[in-house]
């Protein structure tokens, strides 16, 4: 599947949009025409480095738990002053999901503290939240696999060079 986020991008104008799934259906995406779609892995993409202005991540980061190779690409990726925007599965309190795996990987609901690991992780490599963090939660909209949870969305910025 592809993300909605390239068809959204494509509507708004802009001209250079490119999209990453291990799905080869991806290929079909909308506007595949003025889309990129590669079949690949967001961990180790073919693209040279520092040729994206932003990078999303939508719901695809506690598939596997790879952060700091997910933090490295990104940063490879991502000309100084650009973004990483993302969401993740999120609930301040830790809830166990060991043994449970999506899309034939282990899942895992961020809690405030690993979430916070994740920022010191980007903040070591450049990547820095451009406003202060809120790390609460009001409600736990997602039930799934008999879990209850919310989303948290992050944006983190690539430091300028030199900065």
């Amino acid at each position: 599947s592809h993300s909605e986020i390239t068809s959204v991008l494509h509507r708004l104008g802009f001209s250079d949009v490119s999209g990453i799934a291990f799905n080869p259906k991806v290929v079909r995406g909308p506007f595949n025409d003025r889309v990129k779609y590669s079949v690949g892995d967001f961990l180790r993409t073919p693209f040279p480095g520092g040729s994206f202005a932003a990078i999303t991540s939508i719901s695809a980061i506690e598939h596997g738990n790879v952060v700091d190779t997910l933090l490295a690409e990104v940063n490879r990726l991502l000309r100084p002053g650009g973004y990483f925007v993302g969401s993740t599965d999120y609930w301040p309190e830790k809830v166990d999901t060991t043994g449970i795996e999506m899309f034939g990987l282990p899942w895992k609901i961020f809690s405030a503290p690993e979430l916070e690991a994740f920022f010191a992780a980007a903040d070591k490599l450049g990547l820095r939240s451009p406003g202060p963090v809120d790390y609460s939660a009001r409600e736990q909209v997602i039930s799934c696999e008999g879990k209850r949870y919310s989303f948290a969305w992050f944006v983190l910025q690539k430091r300028l060079e030199g900065a």
